[in-house]
């Protein structure tokens, strides 16, 4: 189940969060920190070492993005490094992570070595990160924050802000909280327990009221504090001790543990469920602008390719410069001499005016016709194969743009990028090409259906390469007909493919082009050995000799449709 959230503007509670904190303690606490990068101006990669495993941190603390979690997703290249990142690796590079400990229920994450402590705060509204020597003296800060100014000063003492007066549901006794929930009687139950305590958020609040049966719209009364109570200590010890089963909400929200909904979306983990709702740091950047480029280049492809068709139409009425000319000869003892025009009927019996140049004889002004013809039909013959690659050209950046829009990760927005430097800028790729990042390709979408392996390319480069060199005779190509699209592979093995697994693979094939809105989408598909490579041309441009076709919807439901995923572990 997927949910259909905006991703944008969304922040960690501090419920989740002490979740996560006691989650990230059992893993990372004693573990060596190998590495801090800087990703981009709000976000920070943490790579902590324990025996026999790497665990990556990923601390983002972009307004409207605030997350703590660990993620195996590929990140986007590491920046230069700020002075407070300078300043961690300085200081924590190579040694233990003693604790992490979130204070009771404020969003404040702290991370603590032997000698030196970084504090996150993650509040959503301001955030930062603040490292602190052995006596709590701020070292340096990533975000300047003038608000902060007073309080926040490299050099002074750290002081810890609280900027709330209800009594915190994790931090109070029992009487504090019973006081705090008094002075919000006769409110509804769930906005008394929101304003009435610090640290719930509204979806907790409404599953400790159901939990005793008091609707979460009632007006909280005193006959109800004791039941309020008594399920708020039985939530917050479940908070504190476990155990976990941490779902996806359908406002796009985590928490710790099933709140009763039938949209929610189970995970293994906190950091896997904050990883589904939040999108990594630099893939939008990095797509937008690929997409920039892609969008540009189309545009000045176009406006060429239209350029040329016009001079095509043009130079198409040049056979009236033939008949111009050779009525100049047929009627040339009926032409003055200076005369300006000719009046004349041609084949067709239809009356023709033809100009002349009056400074011209009549011989003079049929040859100026014919080397004008001449001309113009040269003109004609060589653009046709100009516009042939410009046509052609426009179908792979149609392509690469479907390859943009699809990618997930950064890995494959960055091997979409390299195929694209590569074919328009290959100077610029050549130059780069040393710093590209090291990981392991991806490898084309990998599905299984009915014991047949079905391959569906990424990008045009992976096109190529499940087209052109790993597909062999037997195996069964498919492709959306005349709409840019992925190459489509049935792996056969020396089986043949039965039109169930056909219109499985065709359903990919629609499902991964520019017709994936469409209902019915048609699709073309052969024996591989049709297929053969267009020589000079880009990725991904093939002829096809033999076809058949095929009708396929890409929102239809393939019972028995399974795709294989891949998790490449850090070098």
């Amino acid at each position: 189940m997927q949910h259909n959230i905006n991703k944008n503007g969304m922040n960690i509670d501090a419920v989740t969060l002490k979740a996560l904190t006691i989650e990230l303690s059992g893993l990372l606490a004693g573990g060596i920190i190998q590495k801090i990068s800087h990703l981009n101006s709000t976000d920070l990669l943490w790579q902590i070492r324990q025996p026999g495993q790497t665990y990556r941190l990923l601390v983002q603390l972009g307004h409207g993005q605030t997350s703590l979690r660990l993620t195996e997703q590929d990140m986007p290249p590491a920046q230069v490094p700020s002075p407070l990142v300078m300043q961690l690796r300085k200081h924590l590079q190579g040694q233990r992570l003693l604790t992490i400990e979130q204070p009771s229920l404020a969003r404040t994450v702290y991370l603590q070595t032997a000698r030196n402590t970084v504090v996150f705060e993650l509040s959503g509204r301001r955030n930062n990160a603040v490292l602190l020597n052995d006596q709590q003296i701020i070292m340096g800060k990533m975000l300047p924050e003038p608000a902060k100014a007073a309080l926040w000063i490299v050099g002074q003492r750290f002081q810890p802000q609280k900027d709330y007066a209800q009594p915190d549901v994790l931090a109070s006794d029992m009487s504090e909280l019973r006081q705090g929930l008094i002075e919000v009687l006769g409110q509804p139950a769930l906005q008394a327990l929101t304003r009435g305590l610090f640290g719930l958020p509204p979806w907790q609040a409404e599953a400790i009221c159901r939990a005793v049966a008091i609707q979460p719209n009632a007006e909280l009364n005193f006959a109800q504090l004791d039941l309020i109570l008594q399920s708020l200590n039985i939530w917050r010890q479940r908070l504190i001790s476990g155990p976990y089963d941490p779902v996806v909400l359908a406002n796009g929200k985590v928490s710790p543990w099933s709140l009763g909904s039938d949209s929610e979306e189970s995970y293994a983990s906190i950091s896997q469920a904050l990883s589904a709702e939040r999108k990594l740091p630099g893939l939008d950047e990095l797509r937008t602008e690929l997409l920039r480029q892609i969008t540009k280049m189309q545009r000045k492809r176009a406006s060429t390719l239209e350029k040329m068709r016009e001079q095509q139409r043009a130079a198409q009425q040049n056979e009236k410069l033939m008949e111009y000319g050779n009525l100049i000869l047929a009627y040339m003892g009926q032409i003055a001499p200076r005369a300006d025009h000719l009046d004349a009927y041609n084949a067709q019996g239809e009356l023709v005016t033809v100009k002349l140049d009056p400074n011209l004889s009549a011989s003079d002004n049929a040859q100026r016709y014919f080397k004008e013809y001449k001309r113009l039909k040269r003109a004609q013959t060589s653009a046709l194969e100009p516009m042939d690659k410009i046509a052609q050209e426009l179908d792979f950046i149609a392509d690469m743009e479907l390859a943009a829009q699809q990618a997930e990760t950064i890995q494959e927005l960055e091997e979409i990028k390299a195929i694209w430097t590569q074919e328009f800028f290959p100077q610029e790729a050549a130059a780069k090409r040393s710093k590209r990042i090291n990981a392991p390709a991806l490898g084309p979408r990998t599905f299984s259906y009915r014991g047949f392996t079905i391959l569906v390319g990424r990008n045009p480069g992976q096109n190529d390469t499940i087209s052109t060199k790993i597909a062999v005779a037997g195996d069964v190509w498919l492709h959306t007909q005349k709409v840019p699209g992925a190459h489509v592979i049935i792996k056969a093995a020396g089986k043949q493919p039965d039109m169930d697994t056909v219109a499985a693979a065709a359903h990919l094939a629609a499902k991964h082009s520019h017709a994936k809105l469409d209902h019915r989408v048609e699709v073309i598909y052969t024996d591989a050995k049709y297929v053969h490579k267009i020589k000079g041309s880009q990725p991904g441009r093939v002829i096809v000799k033999v076809i058949k076709t095929i009708v396929a919807s890409p929102h239809a439901i393939i019972e028995g449709l399974t795709e294989e995923t891949k998790h490449h572990e850090d070098s």
